[in-house]
């Protein structure tokens, strides 16, 4: 998954770089409203990992907005972009990791489970099962 933001991410860099601005930084503090969140192929990436993954709309949460009469060949740049990276990291690639990390704890669960059942069904010493005792017993 991080191999395929890194792919988003050079995308980004070189195509859509600009549309990465962030007008809610230094929005009270001074007279220099905002910055752009990829000047470097390193904060672009550590950009599209944190508010990519973590904002409800992905990284078109944090992209300005480019309007269809504008300019319409980045208009569809952007808009397959986004909503690509929407779909295969937030959409796919997230639930494939909750998938596998639900299995894991399920055949955790069946083999503590498993090994339950043979505690109380099974005798540790000669391997004979509970039901076999209790049918050559007297009194069970």
């Amino acid at each position: 998954m991080m191999i395929i933001i890194y792919i988003y991410c050079t995308f980004t860099f070189f195509y859509i770089q600009d549309g990465m601005y962030d007008f809610g930084v230094n929005a009270y503090d001074s007279d220099v409203v905002g910055e752009n969140n990829c000047p470097d192929m390193f904060q672009c990436y550590v950009t599209m990992l944190d508010k990519g993954m973590r904002m409800g709309g992905g990284i078109g949460d944090i992209t300005t907005v480019i309007h269809y009469k504008d300019d319409k060949e980045k208009y569809l740049v952007k808009l397959v972009h986004d909503a690509s990276f929407q779909i295969v990291i937030n959409i796919t690639c997230l639930n494939i990791i909750f998938g596998i990390i639900v299995n894991s704890f399920a055949s955790l669960r069946d083999t503590i489970s498993r090994n339950n059942d043979d505690m109380k069904n099974v005798c540790y010493i000669c391997n004979i099962e509970k039901l076999i005792f209790d049918n050559n017993s007297k009194g069970g």
